[in-house]
């Protein structure tokens, strides 16, 4: 039987974390848990495209499918809740990214505070536009958030477009955003908006009327997403009026509450020992929220931490092993803490 999209992407996370992590990592990186230890896990093991993209996911769900690849062999347990894909296991993993690549323009950790609420605007503005257009008043509003009924209502009142307008100019848009990439299905997405004497339809719908699991629709579905918003945001003057659905909401991610604090005492010039002193939270806490504040702070300064010297010593060797896994970069890189290798890692992760 043909396994579930979703199955795949949980076996694609279990290889690229390689048993240094639990399986449970897997589920935090998919649902979004914002905690020190899952950021740094989805950017240090490679899977900051699937954060958030999969916020449904529940835990006996993940542990069916990692006994279900178990028993057949796909997987060999280290330890409780650490496993690792033998060479059957990885061979299989190959076929079936072959047959059902990960779609290219998924990218949660980017967009995962835009998707949502970019989705819930867009389609009530594309409902909204489409009876503003046929003059025609009387009809249920699809979302019914009333934070977005509100944005739609100010939008309305300050835009200088006209009622009658609106709705052309915003097909245009649409028209000219998914020409951007040739290669990907708009009916993906249109098939979901809801207009004038036309209903979308539910993600269970629309899977089937294109002969589509339902997680492998979702995969999909969220990586257009993701691909409208790259596109918008970075040709903004060509799409003014999808810009303006995107303007006000929180683009970046905020580091954590328990990050922010420590924060403030490295600006304060404290060391990582007096922190966890005065904090009261484990050295190794105190170490993961600066490994965090690298990841999200382009500007923060790592040579306090590392030295010049180890800092290049841990580049030549990432760059060196085929994988980020920690083990193996300490190999070739011995006189380096793992602490270290994580913010090297964190800083220069994306440039090797």
């Amino acid at each position: 039987m043909k396994p579930d999209f979703l199955e795949l992407v949980i076996l694609h996370c279990l290889n690229h974390i390689h048993s240094e992590r639990t399986i449970y990592s897997i589920l935090h990186i998919l649902k979004g848990k914002k905690s020190s230890q899952t950021i740094q896990d989805a950017h240090l093991y490679q899977l900051t495209p699937f954060f958030k993209t999969y916020p449904q996911l529940e835990r006996s769900y993940l542990d069916r499918v990692v006994k279900k690849y178990e028993e057949l062999k796909w997987l060999e347990r280290d330890s409780d809740e650490f496993y690792r894909l033998n060479n059957k296991g990885k061979q299989i993993l190959k076929q079936m990214l072959k047959n059902q690549p990960i779609p290219i323009h998924l990218n949660g950790w980017k967009y995962h505070l835009l998707t949502t609420s970019f989705w819930e605007r867009l389609s009530l503005l594309v409902q909204v536009s489409s009876h503003l257009n046929v003059h025609h008043s009387k009809y249920v509003p699809i979302q019914r958030n009333r934070d977005v009924q509100r944005w739609l209502k100010d939008y309305l009142h300050q835009i200088d477009i006209s009622r009658n307008d609106l709705s052309s100019f915003l097909y245009d848009e649409l028209i000219r955003c998914f020409n951007f990439d040739q290669d990907i299905d708009p009916s993906i997405f249109v098939i979901r908006l809801t207009g004038f004497q036309c209903i979308g339809m539910t993600p269970e719908q629309a899977a089937n009327s294109l002969q589509m699991e339902a997680s492998y629709y979702h995969f999909h579905y969220m990586s257009f997403l993701h691909f409208m918003l790259k596109t918008v945001i970075s040709n903004r003057e060509q799409f003014p009026i999808l810009f303006s659905i995107i303007s006000t909401l929180k683009h970046e991610f905020s580091i954590t509450n328990s990050t922010k604090r420590t924060y403030e005492y490295i600006l304060q010039g404290y060391s990582i020992q007096s922190i966890a002193k005065m904090r009261r939270l484990k050295h190794n806490t105190i170490e993961d929220h600066i490994v965090e504040l690298a990841l999200n702070i382009s500007e923060f300064d790592i040579s306090p931490y590392v030295t010049d010297i180890i800092q290049e010593m841990v580049i030549k060797a990432a760059r060196q092993v085929p994988s980020r896994q920690l083990k193996k970069i300490r190999k070739e890189a011995a006189s380096a803490t793992y602490f270290e290798i994580r913010l090297v890692l964190a800083k220069f992760g994306d440039m090797l």
